[in-house]
């Protein structure tokens, strides 16, 4: 690491531009190392983020109601249902009009996002008062590390975190200068950050807030002292900018706010059942994804290719946090290493906070479960691109500390360990082509069907996953400007539910007339070409896909089942959601007499949010002439039936005979409505 007093502000400039790059390029290295053809993510999430973004483009072209995105046909006003992009518009948006293509834009919007990201991070750093040769590559640590890498393919709404970074530099500054314009400017940042992705905004104020009562409670005035700059005179741009900061931040996060009021007024929410699923555990925290090249073992955790439990972004970053909280918590510690421990504080406090520990004892939970509005922010586990950012930072401080102590040796050895651990994070990616191909085999499909103005995508079984070919219908839609009857945000209308979870022809007709659409003037399709279908990879079934079932002493050799199928572990006994309505049916061993399972209603379907008002389980055992020889009907409804809540054992004595089979229903409870019931049979045994 060079020194900063003699190299020229040439050198500096070179040095500090090529960090900057290297954290853009590490951001978006999917896209820079598939020649730009690929984007970050899959078709699935990261897909729909693009299309939330093309849908606000076309709408201030005219061609769509902003609040009211073409899927979901005719249901309205659905924006406020996910992200809405709203603060990242003004960089999608220009790219767009310059001619560049919805993809290519988006490309545009990443490399642009991450390259704000990297100069308002390291303007954080610069109000840390990092020396100068240091910020650039702390910059890279922390901004550009394997979680925020991994997070802005899976997820790209968290990607855009430069507003969030703009007032935590802003706080910083206030804390050292006391100017309320400064205060101005913070609240506009986060309006904006809000505006751009409400869940970095709540994350970041909450960090903030525990760097302001760190500082309040272990620092004070002598601290203060220590740090404080003498007053100077505010030149007109900061002022000129923090007012245009203010102003347009604070009015885009109140744009914000009132799609998303409007959402809560339709009634949508979000279960505590869901919070606890998604509560990261500790595990969590250790738990590499597929596509980390150095912890491939993933210790403590399970290894998986996504989700909101892979947290794990090395252990550097925790061990130097640690270290940097010890050092600063000491009496004669320097002001550098007493804001390393408040950054490493922050961050382990927050670990703590938001993690649900073993016997489910969790504050995060605690605290959505008594405020409600605390319940949009369902994935707590997404704080990891900030909580790593802290883990950075407060270790770059420390290391900054041991290199002007002479430990240079150790210092540059963290740092480059540091580095490779960021490195080692791959990041998923998939094709633009692809996705291309299968829009416009939609829109082929669409136009044989019938060119109207409404389409609704009707495959029945398929082995594509539901959000992917629910979005090959949107992308369809919003290339012709049109409306689909498909849709994804991570829900759907109630009017919609059974045909988004089982999208056959008949359910699709069904929905048309639910809703009293005239069939001529939708187009239903229903398949692709034998040809197109193989280009494009869709394969069609007679019936929905079912693996082997784990614990199941006989397998079913024939079933319907109306959603796919789901596997949950409960006291080491695998499980299988069957939502109703569902059906097995089983060959019977000659010689079987009796038949136990365990089953039961999956634990916040009744509960914590949960609606379900119980489900029939039908069984009935036939012999090969197909006479019936026995059979019988529960319902089993916990809500109204506390003694049938949990997963309990159910025996069936089994008539004699030979050839026999059994089949197994499960229906709704009285209501009808079968959003809720989540049905569970596991540890299926026959005795002979």
């Amino acid at each position: 690491m060079p020194k900063s007093p003699p190299h020229r502000p040439s050198s500096l400039a070179l040095w500090t531009a090529a960090w900057l790059f290297a954290g853009v390029v590490q951001l978006t290295h999917s896209i820079w190392g598939s020649g730009f053809a690929a984007l970050p993510g899959g078709l699935g999430d990261s897909r729909f983020n693009l299309l939330v973004l093309e849908h606000g483009y076309l709408s201030l072209l005219g061609h769509y109601d902003w609040l009211s995105p073409g899927q979901f046909f005719p249901t309205t006003h659905t924006l406020g249902w996910s992200d809405t992009h709203l603060g990242t518009l003004p960089i999608y948006v220009p790219l767009r009009a310059m001619g560049l293509s919805p993809e290519r834009a988006m490309q545009g919007w990443f490399i642009i996002c991450a390259a704000l990201n990297m100069l308002t991070g390291a303007r954080l750093l610069r109000q840390l008062r990092v020396p100068q040769w240091w910020i650039a590559p702390l910059a890279f640590l922390a901004f550009a590390s394997a979680p925020m890498a991994w997070f802005a393919s899976n997820h790209p709404q968290l990607l855009p975190l430069f507003p969030a970074l703009w007032a935590l530099g802003d706080g910083v500054a206030f804390l050292k200068e006391k100017r309320i314009w400064r205060l101005a400017s913070l609240l506009g940042a986060l309006g904006w950050q809000f505006a751009a992705v409400p869940y970095l905004a709540f994350f970041s104020t909450l960090l903030g807030i525990l760097l302001m009562t760190g500082f309040a409670c272990f620092h004070g005035r002598t601290w203060w002292r220590n740090v404080a700059v003498s007053p100077s005179q505010v030149s007109r741009p900061h002022l000129m900018t923090a007012c245009v900061i203010a102003g347009i931040g604070m009015a885009a996060g109140a744009l914000n706010l009132w799609v998303y009021l409007g959402a809560v007024k339709q009634g949508v929410g979000r279960p505590m059942q869901e919070l606890i699923e998604l509560a990261p555990r500790l595990s969590s925290w250790f738990s590499a994804s597929s596509s980390q090249i150095a912890y491939t073992w993933a210790w403590p955790g399970q290894n998986g290719a996504s989700g909101e439990h892979v947290l794990f972004g090395g252990f550097t970053g925790w061990v130097l946090s640690i270290i940097a909280l010890g050092l600063g918590l000491r009496r004669n510690a320097s002001a550098p290493r007493r804001v390393a421990a408040l950054f490493a504080a922050s961050g382990l406090i927050a670990v703590g906070f938001f993690t649900s520990w073993p016997g489910g004892g969790s504050l995060w939970l605690s605290a959505a479960h008594a405020v409600e509005s605390l319940r949009a922010f369902r994935a707590a586990g997404r704080i990891a691109v900030l909580i790593y950012a802290f883990f950075a930072i407060a270790s770059g401080l420390i290391l900054v500390t041991w290199w002007q102590e002479k430990h240079r040796a150790l210092a540059v050895a963290m740092a480059v360990l540091m580095g490779l651990e960021g490195l080692s994070m791959g990041q998923p990616r998939y094709q633009i082509a692809d996705a291309l191909a299968r829009r416009d085999a939609l829109i082929s499909a669409w136009e044989v069907a019938g060119d109207r103005a409404v389409m609704i995508f009707a495959p029945g079984f398929t082995n594509q996953h539901a959000p992917e070919q629910n979005l090959d219908a949107w992308a369809a839609a919003l290339h012709k400007h049109a409306f689909t009857m498909n849709g994804y945000t991570g829900g759907a209308p109630e009017t919609h539910l059974p045909f988004i979870w089982s999208p056959t022809e008949a359910n699709a007709r069904q929905l048309i007339s639910r809703l009293h659409l005239p069939e001529n003037e939708i187009a239903v399709v229903t398949s692709f070409p034998a040809e197109t279908a193989q280009a494009v990879g869709y394969t069609f079934y007679q019936h929905r896909a079912l693996q082997h079932l784990e614990g199941f002493d006989l397998q079913p050799y024939n079933w319907s089942l109306f959603t796919p199928l789901e596997r949950f572990v409960f006291d080491d006994v695998v499980y299988y959601q069957f939502t109703p309505p569902a059906e097995l049916k089983f060959r019977l061993p000659d010689g079987g007499f009796e038949i136990e399972f365990l089953t039961g209603l999956r634990p916040g379907s009744y509960s914590n949010g949960g609606e379900s008002d119980g489900y029939t389980l039908q069984w009935e055992v036939i012999a090969p002439s197909g006479e019936p020889l026995d059979s019988g009907t529960e319902l089993i409804a916990p809500r109204s039936n506390p003694d049938q809540a949990g997963l309990q054992p159910r025996l069936l004595h089994l008539p004699a005979g030979v050839g026999r089979e059994l089949i197994l229903t499960l229906g709704p409870g009285p209501s009808g409505y079968n959003s809720w019931d989540w049905a569970l049979i596991g540890r299926l045994q026959i005795k002979r």
